[in-house]
């Protein structure tokens, strides 16, 4: 890199002869290089935000004409790998679902107070047994959330983001848009 600046000033030098000039000539080379990258990434980010806001405002729609035709008195049972292990609870208790390595860490309500669990399993071999729960998406490779725990969608131009009770995640839609 520094071979090309001392490069690039010698031939200056020889063109303008003056170390003013030379200096002039590189700053003016610059400013042309650093403007249209700026104004393509202010435009860009722009773009971003108005796509992730209209699909904000559209899973927001979704989600909440989904919400009502959702039976929430259901009962979710999770079996384990070994298949001796069981986790159970309500469908409207069940906030999220992450996966941990080998394991998953089920996120729930009790009274109002936001508990765990872990259980060893795949977040793939739960979510088959989660197919029969269309409240239940994968929104993540690493997450299923529950329809009914969020309370909105934002958007801004880096993502979209769920806030669920208590909780707010970043996630990616693409799965979302597919089963909504």
């Amino acid at each position: 890199m520094a071979s090309v600046i001392i490069y690039t000033l010698r031939i200056c030098f020889q063109c303008f002869g003056d170390l003013r000039d030379s200096l002039f000539f590189n700053f003016f080379t610059l400013v042309i290089g650093i403007i249209p990258i700026v104004i393509i990434t202010i435009i860009n980010q722009n773009i971003k935000l108005a796509y992730n806001l209209k699909q904000a405002s559209e899973f927001n729609l979704k989600i909440e004409s989904i919400k009502g035709n959702i039976e929430k008195e259901q009962t979710v049972c999770m079996f384990a790998d070994n298949d001796k292990d069981m986790f159970e609870i309500q469908l409207s208790n069940l906030l999220y679902i992450e996966a941990v390595g080998n394991y998953v860490q089920i996120y729930y309500f009790i009274d109002s107070e936001l508990k765990n669990v872990l259980l060893r399993s795949s977040l793939k071999r739960l979510e088959l047994q989660l197919v029969d729960f269309p409240s239940l998406i994968k929104c993540h490779r690493a997450f299923i959330v529950n329809i009914n725990q969020i309370d909105k969608v934002t958007g801004n131009s880096q993502g979209l983001k769920l806030s669920l009770k208590k909780r707010i995640l970043k996630f990616r839609f693409h799965a979302i848009i597919q089963r909504i």
